[in-house]
């Protein structure tokens, strides 16, 4: 240890910097996810009304400027064993960086919502996703992460 309190400074620079990089390298820098546990199957945009709801809900219109879109997406689990799918673990995208979430206007429509659901290896599940995007919007990517498992289909 004494001959490298003693060493030059000249010498201990490199190593420290070298040290320094292969902390960085090897630490939360980036996660892998098992992308293989879990496949989207299938994603299709489909038609949602503009304006939907009776009684308490009537009136649900997008906010000025915007848009609902939707997407019928179908998800099957692979082999993860009792896996949490939701709503809320998809993301919308668009070309100029925008991210939107799952709307909750889906619970007011007719169609078929995509729910939660504990899934085991084997299970499909499908349904539709509602978002609210501008109207001049270029989307781009539909986002499936739970936390494990992320999933980007481009649009």
């Amino acid at each position: 240890m004494k001959r490298y309190i003693k060493m030059p400074l000249k010498y201990a620079l490199p190593l420290l910097f070298i040290g320094a990089l292969v902390l960085t390298s090897t630490t939360g820098c980036t996660t892998t996810q098992d992308a293989s546990a879990m496949n989207v199957t299938a994603v299709k945009t489909v038609k949602v009304p503009q304006h939907w709801g009776s009684g308490l809900y009537a009136g649900e219109n997008p906010t000025p400027g915007n848009k609902f879109v939707g997407y019928n997406v179908t998800l099957k689990n692979v082999n993860a064993k009792d896996r949490s799918v939701g709503f809320n673990f998809w993301e919308l995208r668009d070309t100029s960086g925008g991210v939107y979430q799952y709307g909750g206007q889906t619970s007011m429509t007719n169609i078929t919502t995509f729910g939660s659901y504990r899934t085991e290896p084997g299970d499909i599940v499908s349904g539709t996703l509602i978002f609210e995007v501008p109207k001049n919007a270029t989307l781009k990517s539909l986002t499936y992460n739970d936390g494990i498992t992320k999933i980007v289909t481009n649009l």
